[in-house]
């Protein structure tokens, strides 16, 4: 499948392939046409698929209700037989989808999804007519392997956003008695479909939808193993996380033909900016402490895995930035270290650093989105700068008028700012 990016490149190329005699105009109209069906066509595919997951979640969880009202005025078998004939539905309903002649992936993801569905609220149900001993802790985790399978039979994601979802509840629930190496295990056996996903088309949308999936339970399962170790180690492990998440997607992800589809740069810039406006506040001091990592590789798994792999895949990924001459990059990349480094020079000068970083950061933004003439790098540089300078001064003492003075030339830079990208924009084209 062509990607939505390279149709627009190719459209984008005509005007000139028939400026220059390779094409005629006749010739250049029809490929238009043809590339622009095409991308319609995708479109369009993707809107059934939703509807069609949204349709068979709906649906599930209807049924669920249903039973769920009327439960207890039913005999066992008869409950037995409703619990096991909803299963035998959702599989049907899989099995058509994966042995019909042209299976769409929209009849995957939908048909995939209900079965999961299907499977954890027969179980539960049978669980509770026949009484079976079983906690909240082993019943999401027979669940969530119990759906595992269909991620490989249907190629589907959302069974694999099912799983992911699954092993990150479960490791929550049992982080004081199992610990988080259990989730990386689990994790592990999602692997080769990641792989042949991210290898067949890592630009695709389904690509992107898991790569969400697994970098929001990255966070969530970081933030639990670090307040089992020790609380004042979260803002730098945090720090290190986002950056490798930054690093990572511009290394990899950067030819993404839309924003969404770079979850790891939103998430990772995203948290490195909230990050460092906690740090320019005076409060925020308390928030940090000196990270002893031989401290933290003693603390078992957790603590292996933040003390040591969590800093050496950081440093991998800032070395390969580096020896691939990508110095840009950096800008955010070496956050850490200033986290890091923050604890030992002092409340006041942290504080400097902090505002400084920012500063320095709304620029570096502001300065390549001019360059590079896009508006979107421009709003986002100023956004930071005038957060910056709006937080400083309702710190300070200073009057409502001269407040709203700053607010009001903040905002006529903005517009004067998109309206001279605007200009340029136009005159180019």
């Amino acid at each position: 499948m062509i990607r939505k990016g390279n149709i627009q490149w190719l459209l984008n190329e005509l005007p000139g392939l028939v400026g220059q005699g390779i094409l005629t105009a006749g010739q250049a109209e029809s490929l238009r046409r043809y590339y622009a069906s095409c991308s319609a066509s995708s479109g369009r595919r993707w809107l059934l698929t939703l509807f069609g997951i949204l349709g068979a979640v709906l649906v599930g969880f209807g049924i669920i209700l249903l039973l769920a009202h009327n439960w207890e005025q039913l005999s066992r078998p008869v409950r037995a037989g409703l619990s096991l004939s909803l299963l035998l539905f959702g599989q049907v309903m899989a099995g058509q989808a994966v042995f019909r002649p042209a299976p769409t992936g929209g009849l995957r993801e939908a048909s995939s999804a209900f079965l999961v569905l299907a499977v954890g609220a027969s179980l539960a149900l049978i669980t509770q007519t026949y009484h079976f001993a079983a906690d909240a802790e082993t019943f999401t985790l027979t669940w969530t392997l119990l759906g595992l399978p269909l991620v490989y039979t249907h190629a589907a994601v959302m069974p694999a956003l099912f799983y992911l979802a699954g092993i990150s509840t479960w490791s929550l629930m049992t982080i004081e008695t199992v610990g988080p190496s259990w989730y990386w295990l689990l994790l592990a056996l999602l692997t080769p479909s990641l792989a042949s996903l991210f290898r067949r088309d890592r630009y695709q949308a389904r690509a992107a939808v898991m790569l969400w999936g697994l970098a929001i339970s990255l966070l969530i399962l970081c933030g639990v193993m670090v307040g089992e170790l020790k609380e004042e180690y979260l803002l730098l492990m945090y720090a290190l996380l986002c950056a490798a998440f930054y690093l990572a997607d511009a290394l990899w992800f950067e030819e993404a033909p839309t924003f969404w589809q770079r979850p790891l740069k939103l998430l990772g810039v995203g948290g490195i900016v909230i990050m460092a406006f906690v740090l320019s506040f005076d409060w925020s001091a308390g928030l940090l402490s000196g990270v002893e990592f031989l401290e933290l590789v003693r603390g078992g798994v957790a603590g292996i895995l933040l003390g040591a792999g969590l800093p050496l895949l950081f440093a991998a990924l800032a070395a390969l930035t580096v020896l691939r001459r990508r110095f840009g990059l950096l800008a955010f990349g070496l956050f850490p270290f200033f986290v890091w480094f923050g604890p030992m020079t002092g409340k006041g000068l942290m504080w400097l650093f902090a505002n400084g970083y920012l500063f320095a950061l709304g620029l570096i933004i502001l300065v390549t989105g001019a360059r590079q003439r896009q508006i979107g790098k421009v709003n986002g540089g100023m956004l930071i700068l005038g957060s910056l300078i709006v937080l400083r001064f309702f710190d300070s003492d200073l009057s409502f008028v001269a407040k709203g003075i700053v607010f009001i030339l903040l905002g006529l830079g903005f517009l004067a700012a998109n309206m001279i990208m605007l200009r340029r924009k136009g005159g180019d084209s």
